[in-house]
């Protein structure tokens, strides 16, 4: 379920509403807003966008139930073993991306390769 650009700014609105205290002037820029403020909201926004519900498994596939009522259907490799921790962070990160693609093409773009340093006097 895609959610509009509106209904994601109306839930943004709706939790800055329930985290950022009446005294505080919302129409100021982010960089002023108090650092406990913008914690406080990560923290409410990451507890009702990611909160599972409930985890369904069904031979090789996991389904997660995520609390804004969508879900996100993960299954393993032909040759692999069914694993409930890589099941549930692959659902978290495709939920988090939006979908398999995106996610790969992040890692993609992200992953560096660091070189293995030598140490001195060894070769």
């Amino acid at each position: 379920m895609e959610k509009t650009f509106e209904q994601l700014a109306d839930e943004v609105n709706e939790i800055m509403n329930r985290v950022i205290p009446e005294n505080v002037n919302c129409r100021c820029a982010v960089h002023s807003i108090p650092p406990a403020i913008v914690d406080a909201l990560f923290a409410e926004m990451v507890k009702q966008d990611f909160t599972p519900v409930r985890i369904l498994k069904s031979g090789s596939a996991t389904v997660v139930f995520w609390k804004d009522g969508s879900k996100t259907v993960v299954k393993c490799g032909v040759n692999e073993t069914p694993d409930d921790y890589d099941a549930f962070t692959a659902a978290l990160a495709i939920k988090i991306f939006g979908n398999n693609s995106r996610l790969k093409k992040v890692i993609k773009e992200k992953t560096v390769v660091q070189q293995i340093k030598k140490k001195k006097g060894k070769e």
